[in-house]
C-alpha cells in the first residue's frame, strides 16, 4: 500500500506538471521539434484536463480501501503511463519528434513499471498462501 500511495502521489505530480504546461504553455510544442500551430494549441489546452482528472483519481484513490479497487486503478494508470511511453516512442521512431521526448518517455515507463509491480503486490497481498 506505501508504493502505491507514493506512486499515485509521484504521477499525480507529473500529471498536474503536464496539466500546465498544456494549458497554459500549448505553443511549448517547439520544443520537440513541432510546428505550434492554433488548431494544435487548441487541442492541447482541451487535452491538458485529462491529465488533471487521472491526478484527482490517484490522489483520491490513496484513500480507498477496498484493495481490488485499488488494484484496478492502479492497473489503469500502468496501462496510460506505458499507452504515452509507447505512443512517444512511436513519434520518435517516425521522426515527428525530436530527443527531447526521451526524458517524458523515461518516466512514464518508469511509472508505468512501477505500478505494474504495485498492482502484483497487491494482488499477491490478497490471495491466501496454498499449503
Amino acid at each position: 500500500m506505501k508504493l502505491y500511495r507514493t506512486l499515485c502521489y509521484v504521477a499525480a505530480a507529473a500529471l498536474i506538471y503536464s496539466f500546465v504546461q498544456h494549458l497554459l504553455n500549448a505553443g511549448a510544442t517547439v520544443d520537440m521539434g513541432l510546428e505550434a500551430s492554433l488548431a494544435a494549441q487548441v487541442v492541447a489546452r482541451r487535452m491538458s484536463i485529462f491529465p488533471l482528472g487521472l491526478a484527482a483519481m490517484l490522489i483520491l484513490s490513496t484513500a480507498i480501501r477496498d484493495a481490488a479497487a485499488r488494484f484496478l486503478i492502479g492497473l489503469s494508470a500502468a496501462i496510460i503511463m506505458v499507452a504515452y511511453a509507447g505512443l512517444g516512442i512511436y513519434e520518435l521512431a517516425i521522426g515527428t519528434v525530436n530527443m527531447s521526448m526521451l526524458v517524458p518517455v523515461i518516466i512514464e515507463l518508469v511509472l508505468g513499471g512501477l505500478f505494474l509491480v504495485a498492482c502484483i503486490r497487491m494482488r499477491r497481498a490478497q490471495v491466501p498462501a496454498r499449503r
